[in-house]
């Protein structure tokens, strides 16, 4: 009888078709996977192409509403194309639209592209700006004409509500100390005022600017003073509680706005104005009240110059004197290109197929 060799290793390996099947099971297995894989580091490189497409687009659209105009844009991208820069260029049309009565509107519209990099990768970018024009044939639309406040060339001088009240608490401890002193132990003799309203309602207001020219320097000097006119004892009538507002030198001939705001009184408010010879002329003086609500229609601001050389412009929102002056703020327009509708668009540098577009923002800025 034959023997079994029980020290023999048993395992004869593998034959070719369980290599065959294996392999194959494996392939249907992880193809799918591999697939899926690849699939994924491809949409994963495409999605960040595009975030970075997205953010390029929104840092360009904040930087074109924060920019002070779109001409400056367009002279920028122009210089650019001039000097040879690759994908950029910059193209500025005139647009004609008619309003009702048959006269011609001229706007200007933007185009503008560049080549931006972000990482390896170059993106096209394209930049329109179309004007939109608001038709005014009714006359219904005011356009402000208040010139922007600029530190190194304009002074500005605000009155605030709380320096009224202390002038009239400065006048009612005129009142107090008067009949403190009564009797020789301050008793009240019936002197006594203490309404705060009464003294409010009894102060005259006057404003007063100064314009001095004192060798290569401007001085500006705006102040307040208030007098209490009633009857009230221990009051002053000559006495005045002064606010200085600003006070201010400027280089020899670079004033040229001042902006005063003021809190009107009941009827009528003073500005005196004075300047010596040499002193400029400004080119416009602002003179706006902040409480014009509660004023009567027959309020005036009363301007205490008449020979009116202080400022080529004057401009109110309340009326004054100067009848050489304009006394409005806002100014009547016919037509008004008041905004323009930008449009950014991103797509890979080498094509400009809507299909292949990153990213379209839209918005408006100012004109």
């Amino acid at each position: 009888m034959k023997r079994r060799d029980w020290g023999k290793n048993q395992n004869l390996g593998f034959t070719l078709i369980e290599v065959i099947l294996t392999m194959a099971i494996l392939g249907i297995v992880f193809i799918p996977i591999m697939g899926y894989f690849t699939d994924s580091i491809k949409y994963s490189t495409w999605s960040k192409i595009k975030q970075n497409g997205i953010m390029t687009a929104q840092s360009l659209m904040e930087e074109i509403k924060g920019n002070s105009s779109l001409e400056n844009i367009y002279k920028e991208y122009k210089k650019r194309e001039v000097n040879g820069e690759e994908g950029c260029h910059a193209k500025r049309e005139e647009r004609i639209q008619h309003d009702y009565s048959g006269g011609e509107i001229k706007m200007v519209a933007y185009q503008m592209e560049e080549r931006v990099s972000v990482g390896f990768n170059d993106y096209l970018v394209k930049i329109s700006a179309e004007p939109k024009v608001q038709l005014n044939n009714d006359k219904n639309y005011s356009e402000a004409i208040v010139k922007p406040m600029e530190e190194a060339t304009s002074v500005k001088a605000v009155e605030t509500k709380e320096e009224r009240i202390k002038a009239a608490s400065y006048f009612m401890a005129q009142n107090a100390d008067a009949c403190s002193r009564l009797n020789g132990e301050g008793k009240d003799s019936g002197l006594l005022e203490t309404d705060l309203n009464v003294y409010k309602n009894g102060l005259k207001k006057e404003i007063f600017m100064d314009f001095t020219r004192n060798g290569k320097y401007d001085y500006v000097n705006i102040c307040c003073e208030y007098r209490f006119e009633g009857s009230i004892f221990g009051v002053d009538s000559t006495d005045c509680y002064r606010c200085d507002w600003i006070k201010r030198r400027f280089e020899s001939g670079t004033l040229k706005q001042v902006y005063l705001f003021y809190e009107a009184d009941v009827a009528r408010d003073s500005l005196v104005v004075t300047k010596n010879t040499t002193a400029p002329v400004m080119d416009d003086m602002y003179l706006i009240c902040q409480n014009k609500e509660m004023l009567s229609s027959g309020y005036q601001l009363y301007i205490d110059n008449p020979v009116q050389t202080f400022a080529k412009s004057v401009y109110s929102n309340v009326t004054t004197n100067l009848v050489k002056y304009k006394n409005y703020l806002v100014d009547t327009k016919d037509n008004i290109a008041r905004r323009a509708e930008i449009k950014v668009e991103v797509y890979p540098y080498n094509s400009r197929n809507e299909e292949d577009k990153y990213i379209e923002l839209t918005g408006m800025k100012g004109m």
